[in-house]
């Protein structure tokens, strides 16, 4: 991300708060996410998740894990191989 934490005011009246850690200009490969405190692997926000509220963090570090959201079922559907 190109921010360190960015604040939005949901219309329901909760807020969903996006936090990137560990965010130098050199670090941009996400390691690992995590919604409330509880592990995120997939590399997608569902919309349902951000109306619920709450804290999504990013933590990045300076070397690609290439294992983050690399399965399948953490993929969003625009790059599953159904048809």
């Amino acid at each position: 991300p190109l921010f360190n934490k960015a604040t939005l005011k949901l219309e329901n009246g909760r807020t969903f708060t996006i936090t990137a850690e560990n965010n130098p200009a050199r670090n941009f490969y996400i390691q690992s996410t995590s919604m409330n405190g509880e592990n995120y692997p997939h590399n997608y926000i569902r919309f349902d998740d951000i109306q619920r509220g709450g804290e999504f963090v990013f933590h990045l570090d300076g070397n690609p894990d290439k294992n983050w959201g690399s399965q399948p079922e953490n993929r969003p559907y625009s790059l599953s191989l159904e048809k």
